[in-house]
């Protein structure tokens, strides 16, 4: 596990070292120890090693014939998702229903999409049992299903009404502990005024928190706020331009749109140049990877920002 996360023993410092942790976790778990099992089929399915989906499900079936939470939790996932398995909502109940009883609370927010989704699984949708089991996993301190139940709320999706109060209660208690998505939304609720007063400074601030962890969405609609600027927010065309192509970097659609009608905005050659560069249809798209052409985009905003720019 030391060598899985590069943790410091309290005397030895470990580097982080997947295949080391691999052999020591295949030791563990050959002598039935029960979370080495259950790390050792989390290390198949992680990407940290070449991904396996059988090795991975061979691991949580041994441990989870025991009992084990989490691995029952992943066979459920796994079953769910089809990883490793045909899809079989029906088996990943039987799986998560039982994490469940031994006390695992995320197989509540994977039951509850289950439920919710329905035919998209091959199952009836049921909403009634899908709210259910999403309220009881935020009720329970599940991060993820506050956020979602928040969210929920805000947007009247998946059988909810939407009713502020709630949408706010939930995504604050989600993005007070770091949800970065729920940050963004909370953040939403003050600039809507949904649930809460209007507050565009309270807005910026929770977007702030959001776009700090590499939230395209907040970093585009900072991009907006400071940009146009506002009664409450000083108009900053050098900070707004940054945010949209950290937003680009991130990849947020929209955010291609903005750059490149500020690059519309210049009248030199070279820039002209530069902003074909960003339309779809450009044959750059032809002849490069997409990740490829935004990194030339991203280092291009760049020089545009440092020059600051005002339009």
């Amino acid at each position: 596990v030391l060598h899985l996360t590069g943790k410091d023993s309290g005397e030895v410092r470990f580097p982080p070292d997947s295949e080391i942790a691999k052999k020591y976790l295949k030791i563990a778990a050959e002598k039935k120890h029960l979370n080495a099992m259950w790390r050792l089929g989390q290390l198949y399915a992680s990407g940290k090693i070449p991904v396996d989906y059988e090795k991975s499900n061979k691991w949580y079936l041994k441990a989870a014939n025991c009992n084990h939470h989490a691995a029952l939790y992943c066979l459920g996932h796994h079953y769910w998702k089809g990883l490793g398995f045909e899809k079989d909502p029906e088996r990943a109940l039987f799986y998560l229903k039982k994490a469940r009883k031994v006390g695992n609370v995320p197989s509540l927010l994977v039951m509850a999409e289950i439920y919710q989704t329905g035919k998209k699984g091959g199952r009836p949708i049921d909403l009634n049992m899908g709210k259910k089991y999403l309220i009881k996993a935020a009720q329970l301190g599940d991060i993820n299903a506050q956020f979602l139940l928040g969210q929920y709320y805000r947007t009247g999706m998946r059988g909810f009404e939407r009713e502020g109060e709630s949408a706010v209660l939930w995504l604050k208690k989600s993005a007070e502990r770091g949800h970065k998505a729920a940050q963004y939304a909370y953040g939403r609720c003050f600039y809507d005024g949904f649930g809460v007063d209007k507050d565009q400074v309270k807005a910026v601030n929770w977007w702030n928190l959001a776009a700090k962890q590499n939230h395209a969405l907040s970093q585009f609609h900072l991009g907006d706020v400071h940009y146009h600027g506002s009664a409450s927010q000083q108009q900053n065309f050098k900070l707004g331009i940054s945010y949209w192509t950290l937003a680009l970097k991130n990849g947020h659609a929209k955010a291609t749109t903005r750059v490149y009608l500020i690059t519309q905005c210049l009248h030199t050659k070279v820039w002209r140049i530069v902003s074909n560069l960003l339309l779809e249809d450009s044959l750059l798209y032809e002849y490069l990877p997409r990740d490829i052409v935004l990194e030339i985009i991203w280092k291009i905003s760049e020089v545009l920002i440092s020059e600051s720019y005002a339009f």
